[in-house]
């Protein structure tokens, strides 16, 4: 009986001090990082709501402010630039300095000097479809809509280059918002799509091999991965502002 016993005593010690497992470190920060790129969004809105200096980091700027990109404008046009470096599209002078393409831009009543990622020339092939209706425009916010099972510097950028442009050209506030539930990342954010719009301007970022981008309704869908991802924004952009159709 004593035997029987203090095998029992040893097994129950075994289990009291098996060791607790340890939080994995990587998941860990793959959720932290998808939650900083929803809220990235909403950094960007209250800063430029702000009116703060930051924003020259971006390089956005509103004429007839000097800036040596006009030089490089007026070289241009006069056909003084290689091709690497500039060229005319549809009667507009696009330009390259800093790692960016210029382009100026008159956008309701204002002239911007407008840096993108990528140029005409390099979106061209990225088809936009469909059509959007009236209700696109009827409220200044957006809902910018973002997978969060998706997270990398890829569709950083993208979201921040179309954010960026929203809010601080075409003066709507981008609202960081979730196609889906995630209660690790989308803990009390909009869970809307272009599927589930309920009437709201919707912009949604869908991880793709194809990029492209999709009008539908009160919603506009932009596909891609990778660089391709922030092409499609960047056409987008293009059509908004006149430069290509």
């Amino acid at each position: 009986m004593m035997a029987t016993t203090e095998l029992k005593v040893e097994k129950l010690e075994a289990v009291e001090t098996k060791p607790e497992l340890q939080p994995d470190p990587l998941l860990h920060q793959k959720k932290k990082e998808r939650k900083q790129l929803v809220t990235i969004i909403i950094v960007i809105a209250v800063l430029l709501a702000l009116g703060s200096g930051t924003f020259s980091l971006f390089h956005f700027s509103k004429a007839p402010q000097a800036l040596p990109v006009d030089e490089l404008h007026d070289l241009n046009r006069q056909g003084k630039l290689s091709s690497e470096r500039g060229y005319m599209y549809e009667g507009n002078s696009i330009v390259m300095t800093e790692g960016l393409w210029w382009s100026d831009v008159f956008f309701a009543g204002t002239m911007f000097k407008v840096p993108l990622h990528f140029g005409p020339r390099d979106v061209e092939e990225i088809a936009i479809s469909g059509q959007l209706n009236s209700s696109f425009n009827d409220e200044p916010d957006i809902y910018v809509a973002i997978d969060p099972e998706v997270s990398d510097k890829y569709y950083t950028l993208a979201i921040s280059e179309l954010s960026l442009n929203l809010a601080k050209i075409m003066n709507r506030a981008p609202i960081g918002s979730c196609t889906q539930e995630n209660e690790n990342v989308c803990f009390e954010r909009e869970i809307i799509n272009c599927e589930k719009t309920r009437g709201k301007p919707v912009i949604e970022f869908e991880y793709s091999e194809i990029p492209s981008v999709q009008l539908a309704g009160s919603c506009i869908k932009i596909t891609g991965q990778g660089y391709n991802l922030t092409k499609s924004v960047d056409r987008l952009l293009y059509q908004w502002y006149g430069i290509m159709k």
